[in-house]
């Protein structure tokens, strides 16, 4: 089959070389340096360097392929979706495109062309989405939903706590953005970084959980009386990030800075971004937090099911905890539909596919046989 995967980045590359075993992939990016690192590693991937914007050579790779998987910061990625979604090719999507654009266009789009989109489907959303509905599947009510995910250095001495694997830019925007949460079965937005509590998983205590708005589809799903999503990271984290924010290091207006106009942030984000930037080969390693709680009643008693796992750097594949998560999530629904395991048409919600049992079960196997291995609890609280 012919896969055209978007993002040379620290996911995409991952996708490609993972997929080019049984498949014909070519992996396009505006960067020939990041094209460079994949390529030789594995020769079975043609590189093409290119903009999402040059509408006829995106078009014309699109026209050529089978599948489409846009492994993008969001802002790059609604081009893609929209061309692939035209021309009826299959679309696996990792990036974040906000959700009224999703939930609008693009939505609309896929089912008009009744051409599969899956969107969100990394680790996180993706699995935490797959995994929420497979724990209310067959609840008679679903009472309340905690999804807590997090990737953080496995070394709380970095600065602030944190390295990022991801896009600065969308990282720091999380801190801001409102956060949806669904209370008494109501939808609301809360402040960004509220509801600050203390988790623990195996051999990490103290470890400091906070609300961010990563519901994604979700909230329009999941019929769930309470629903939320915390952001994990190490403890003290938060407060500084309020810091820089009280000191206005965060705000977008520019200012004149020695003869130069510049904005607060785009000065914290070239200051942090060689603070932040994950390097193995200087001894970085990461660890990747998940754990799914769904309560709710089935048959007369009050239920709960749980997910949970500690994934850590990747020694083997020289790969992030965090990226082997999100590029094992997408490889392996993107490798159950070419088996034929679900054969949805149109836009599909991930959290709606996790009904189906045969699926679960190749998803769930896969993810363990690529090293990402979840714990699972199903637990009677309470009988009436």
């Amino acid at each position: 089959m012919k896969i055209l995967i978007t993002g040379a980045g620290m996911i995409g590359s991952i996708v490609a070389m993972e997929l080019c075993r049984e498949n014909d992939v070519t992996l396009f990016d505006g960067s020939d340096a990041a094209l460079k690192r994949v390529s030789s590693k594995e020769k079975n991937i043609e590189p093409i360097q290119g903009s999402v914007f040059d509408e006829k050579k995106l078009e014309g790779l699109i026209s050529t392929s089978d599948v489409v998987v846009i492994a993008l910061p969001g802002n790059l990625a609604v081009s893609v979706a929209e061309s692939a979604l035209k021309q009826r090719k299959a679309v696996f999507d990792i990036s974040s495109i906000p959700n009224d654009v999703l939930l609008g266009k693009i939505r609309e789009l896929a089912d008009e062309n009744k051409t599969l989109y899956v969107p969100k489907i990394g680790i996180a959303p993706g699995m935490t989405n797959f995994l929420t509905g497979r724990g209310c599947v067959g609840l008679d009510f679903v009472k309340d939903v905690k999804i807590y995910v997090g990737g953080i250095p496995q070394k709380k001495e970095s600065p602030m706590g944190y390295k990022t694997v991801f896009c600065l830019e969308e990282t720091l925007q999380e801190y801001l953005d409102p956060a949806m949460v669904i209370e008494n079965g109501n939808k609301k937005y809360v402040e960004a970084m509220s509801c600050l509590h203390n988790v623990d998983f195996e051999g990490l205590e103290g470890l400091e959980a906070f609300l961010t708005d990563g519901l994604a589809t979700l909230a329009e799903t999941i019929p769930a009386e309470n629903m939320s999503e915390f952001t994990i990271r190490w403890p003290g984290h938060i407060q500084q990030i309020k810091n820089l924010i009280a000191l206005g290091m965060f705000d977008k207006n520019e200012d004149d800075f020695e003869g130069m106009k510049i904005t607060p942030r785009e000065y914290l984000i070239s200051h942090l971004a060689p603070l932040w930037k994950m390097e193995p080969a200087k001894g970085d390693k990461d660890l990747t937090l998940f754990r799914i709680v769904v309560k709710g009643t089935k048959d007369g008693a009050e239920v709960e099911s749980k997910w949970e796992t500690v994934d850590r750097y990747d020694e083997e594949r020289n790969i992030t905890s965090m990226g082997k998560c999100t590029a094992f999530s997408c490889t392996s629904f993107i490798r159950a539909w070419m088996k034929s395991l679900f054969n949805n048409n149109g836009f599909v919600f991930p959290e709606k596919l996790a009904v189906n049992n045969s699926l679960y079960r190749y998803v769930m196997e896969s993810m363990a046989y690529h090293g990402v291995c979840f714990t699972e609890q199903h637990t009677t609280l309470k009988r009436y």
